[in-house]
């Protein structure tokens, strides 16, 4: 009996244990590094093809743009010429094939040089991204990218005008089943009139989907400018502005993990499994106590 209780004492510590562990995480930091505007002068963005193919025809394409002008480097302006690879995604140049992203969505804040990230050819398998609605109805036609089982590609939102993204980029570990592969931006409508103005990071995340002031016109929001398309010197969350009768919107997220969403999930139900494992454990030990001293007291009773 002894021993049973000490058993079922040991396992209720962990059960404890276990449970403080599952609800503990750790606090991320977004610092926020604000620029100010330089009027007049123009940012550059190149992107280089790489030896494996052209990217919009060429090898190397350069342009200049405004202060916080829109700028999208998408796959889909790529072709591969050596059968043997395939395109992963656009990273900043020298940097590891593992920060590649099939699509970038930015404003233009510094000087920026991307290339075409190649991977060899295996087992490629299929990943979707869709752009919907609040009610789940197409706002733009989904794209269609291919990677390697275990690639983790962090994809950007794309512009859609009168329309807010729930985060400006998501990433995933890509599945052998495509099924699973699937990356999902849900669009809030903003109300006539609504502007909401994001502070810009000097190396991260930046915007607006809306009119900025002294600008006219809708502003996009960066990923990132260093390589990182998740932004590692994200913006501010900056300001909501809206008109009166209108309803505040809450900014979109600078990026979604969707690896960690599905673990989220997984957590909960192994959380109410340790609760019921807690209240079975419980039961058990009063049980065992109870019977215990129902016991002792019928020695006494026979002495």
């Amino acid at each position: 009996m002894k021993k049973l209780i000490t058993i079922l004492t040991v396992m209720l510590m962990f059960a404890l244990t276990f449970s403080a562990a599952a609800v503990w995480a750790e606090p991320t930091d977004d610092p926020a590094n604000d620029s100010s505007n330089e009027a007049g002068y123009k940012y550059n963005v190149t992107v280089y093809s790489g030896l494996q193919g052209t990217y919009k025809g060429k090898t190397k394409d350069s342009n200049d743009y405004a202060y916080k002008e829109l700028v999208t480097i998408s796959l889909d302006d790529v072709v591969v010429t050596n059968t043997k690879y395939y395109a992963r995604g656009f990273r900043t140049t020298g940097h590891d094939n593992d920060e590649a992203s099939p699509q970038l969505t930015f404003n233009a804040t510094t000087d920026v040089t991307y290339e075409v990230a190649y991977g060899i050819k295996g087992s490629l398998v299929a990943y979707t991204v869709n752009y919907q609605d609040e009610s789940g109805g197409t706002l733009i036609a989904s794209d269609t990218y291919y990677g390697m089982p275990g690639d983790k590609p962090v994809i950007s939102y794309k512009y859609i005008e009168g329309y807010l993204p729930d985060a400006f980029n998501k990433g995933l570990t890509l599945s052998d089943d495509p099924s699973k592969n699937v990356f999902t931006f849900t669009y809030s409508k903003l109300a006539n009139g609504e502007t909401v103005v994001i502070n810009q990071g000097a190396n991260g995340a930046a915007g607006a989907n809306g009119a900025a002031a002294g600008q006219n016109g809708p502003v996009a929001i960066a990923p990132g400018t260093a390589g990182n398309p998740v932004g590692a010197n994200a913006g501010a969350n900056g300001n909501t502005t809206i008109g009166d009768n209108n309803v505040p919107l809450a900014g979109p997220d600078q990026y979604q993990d969707l690896d960690e969403a599905g673990l989220g999930a997984l957590l909960w139900v192994l959380i109410a499994i340790g609760v019921a494992a807690l209240a079975i454990i419980l039961f058990l030990i009063r049980w065992l106590l109870k019977r215990r001293k129902e016991e002792e007291e019928a020695d006494v009773g026979v002495e």
